[in-house]
């Protein structure tokens, strides 16, 4: 994979900066699958990203007016819009399926990165990295197992993830390379609010925690 990685960028991977990272996001992914039991997907996304917004507002604005005005770039929101699928879809798979299956389907997405670059970005990617591809698709359905009498088509939405976030990052490389950091968490923070918002209005509708829980609940009390 590192090599796969290598191939893209233009350089191995600083792994002593990775560490840190990789271990916040695996915490994450632990305290996320805990809170899935009470606290509806919808509600996470609305309540962190208000709380977020207005500071990074006064963080960007600090730098100059009007700064605020490429986070509603069509690229930026198509960017952010798939970030928020990729979280969607990899939390919706925690409540049904074992971690360890929903992260190996998910880190896939590096080699699908790969992949896309080659293919949208006309990159060069090399023959060795081709077969780490195809290694990816192998082990994928390995894991899978869509043969086999305990395949769920719930294993599938990890995947899913796994492509958003792949197109997310090949989008990022090739049309925001010029687009500050800050102000791509911004956009983020914004699609998060308003799906965050539109999925606590349709759960409230729908109201079916019996069904799905993590998506299907309207409001769970705060403690």
């Amino acid at each position: 994979m590192l090599n796969a990685i290598r191939g893209v960028t233009g350089a191995a991977p600083d792994l002593s900066r990775l560490g840190g990272p990789a271990a916040l996001m695996a915490l994450q992914d632990a305290l996320v699958k805990l809170l899935s039991a009470g606290l509806p997907l919808w509600q996470l996304f609305f309540l962190h990203s208000i709380l977020i917004l207005p500071l990074l507002a006064v963080l960007i604005l600090r730098t100059g007016p009007g700064r605020l005005r490429p986070a509603l770039n069509r690229w930026v929101l198509l960017r952010s819009a798939l970030i928020v699928a990729m979280y969607v879809s990899f939390y919706a798979a925690l409540p049904v399926l074992e971690l360890p299956v929903v992260s190996a389907v998910y880190y896939t997405g590096p080699l699908f990165i790969v992949l896309f670059s080659g293919l949208f970005l006309r990159e060069p990617v090399a023959i060795a990295q081709w077969g780490a591809v195809f290694a990816a698709f192998v082990g994928v359905l390995i894991v899978l197992r869509p043969t086999g009498d305990e395949f769920s088509m719930a294993a599938l939405i990890p995947l899913a993830s796994a492509l958003c976030y792949a197109f997310a990052m090949v989008t990022t490389r090739g049309r925001m390379g010029a687009v500050d950091a800050w102000i791509l968490t911004f956009s983020l923070n914004i699609v998060f609010a308003v799906s965050g918002l539109a999925g606590i209005i349709v759960s409230a509708v729908v109201a079916r925690p019996d069904v799905y829980p993590f998506l299907l609940t309207a409001w769970a009390p705060l403690n």
